[in-house]
């Protein structure tokens, strides 16, 4: 009997050993999560633009010349082959369920060859840049995607992730954004109603097959994600709501620049020169009590541009890092919830490195974040307890006439088919008609 329970034991031992290493093997050790984030502390300043533009969505025209660039910065001072992956999505991000032939053609991992070693004062990195598509890899299917950047071929340990775009021009679009029909909102919030024309693309039961998502200022956060056609009339799909396609207005962002940390720039309280690097404290921040205007170069819809205006050669090797400190003045802590800086420098996300922390003896929230030099937008995000959207009117306000940068995206799934395509890219500024870019 004893000999029967010893065999027995050694059997479950043998049967556990062998899904631990089954699972070691098998599961990521840093979980691949489809949205802008780093994964490692030595990368900073990443961004994926298009044309060099920080303040839109990143997104291109299938089979058309347009060219994405992503870009990082590495501080580990590492020699590591840099991969990279590009993966298709859902329309709610989730990865789709196809396999890297269908929708690209190429090699399905890459390597990151292109790269330039920092000339600064204070902080040696090393400056990583890639476009899309290039010679190794072509995207064959519109849609959401995400690149994967990971070492050394270890994909399940990426080190940065980041959401782009490809579009087809399939359908047109009329768009009207105005102040919020609802008397209650009129100067709070702002509302956008559309139409959908489809004459040359036949889009069969809309109700089903089509989704439509409307983003304010890149934010995902907030996203309205459920509307349906209120009308139906031939190819043409009208939604014109009352109150679910309307949005916080919020209020002109905040900016600082550090382009030069030389001068005490707008925005800027003071700096002090340390011999290893230099330190920038903002303006303490109040709530505000009115919509505050903004100079047009200055807004960046929470985008920013890297740069200097210290007579350096190359933007982007030659820009050094500085110890920027964020403040917000408050009595007390809010218990409700948690106050982040929110802009396409937090990668557009609440991110916890982007979390202010409350200083009990001081009376303020404080932040301190490692900055590149250039032009800054932000704002200060508020969000409560067990929820994800950030609000506005605790700091910022909310009034209608603010300028906000919307962008609408139109998602068909046709019958039989196993996946989203991305079938329009629209872009329109408020309350400055002559800046719509209607792609």
């Amino acid at each position: 009997m004893r000999l029967i329970a010893l065999l027995f034991s050694l059997l479950v031992y043998a049967s556990t050993f062998a899904q631990t290493e089954s699972e070691v093997e098998y599961v990521p050790e840093s979980r691949f999560e489809n949205k802008n984030q780093t994964y490692e502390d030595d990368i900073h300043s990443m961004s994926l633009t298009r044309m060099g533009n920080t303040s839109t969505l990143p997104y291109i025209r299938l089979r058309g010349n347009e060219r994405l660039t992503l870009r990082f910065d590495d501080f580990s001072n590492r020699q590591d082959d840099i991969n990279y992956r590009i993966v298709h999505c859902e329309s709610n991000w989730e990865t789709s369920n196809i396999p890297f032939r269908y929708y690209a053609r190429g090699i399905e991992e890459g390597f990151l060859l292109n790269y330039q070693y920092s000339r600064t004062l204070n902080q040696s990195f090393v400056t990583y840049s890639l476009e899309i598509p290039n010679d190794d890899i072509q995207l064959t299917q519109s849609g959401n995607y995400v690149i994967y950047i990971y070492r050394n071929g270890k994909i399940n340990k990426p080190i940065l992730s980041h959401r782009f775009y490809v579009t087809e021009d399939q359908v047109e679009i009329e768009m009207d954004i105005h102040r919020a029909f609802d008397p209650m909102y009129r100067d709070k919030k702002q509302e956008l109603d559309f139409s959908i024309s489809h004459e040359k693309y036949p889009i069969i039961n809309p109700d089903q097959s089509l989704k439509v998502v409307l983003l304010q200022n890149q934010r995902w956060d907030n996203a309205i994600t459920d509307l349906k056609p209120l009308f139906i009339e031939g190819s043409k799909l009208t939604y014109n709501y009352d109150g679910e396609n309307t949005f916080w207005a919020g209020n002109e962002y905040r900016y600082f620049d550090i382009r030069n940390t030389n001068i005490r720039s707008e925005n800027v309280d003071g700096f002090v020169k340390r011999i290893d690097t230099t330190h920038i404290f903002l303006d303490k921040a109040e709530p505000k009590k009115s919509h505050n205007a903004m100079d047009g170069p200055n807004n960046l819809y929470g985008g920013y541009q890297i740069g200097s205006s210290m007579g350096f050669d190359n933007t982007f090797t030659d820009t050094d890092y500085a110890q920027v400190y964020f403040y917000i003045n408050a009595e007390y802590e809010n218990p409700n919830g948690k106050y982040y800086a929110f802009g396409g420098f937090t990668n557009f996300e609440h991110n916890e490195k982007y979390r202010y922390t409350y200083n009990e003896e001081k009376k303020r929230y404080e932040l301190q974040v490692y900055l590149k030099q250039g032009l800054y937008n932000w704002h200060h995000h508020f969000v409560r307890n067990g929820n994800h959207v950030g609000e506005l009117k605790q700091m910022e306000g909310n009034y209608a006439i603010t300028n906000n940068q919307y962008t609408l995206l139109v998602y068909h799934r046709p019958f039989g088919q196993d996946f989203d395509r991305l079938i329009k890219v629209a872009v329109y500024t408020f309350p400055n008609p002559s800046s719509e870019n209607n792609d």
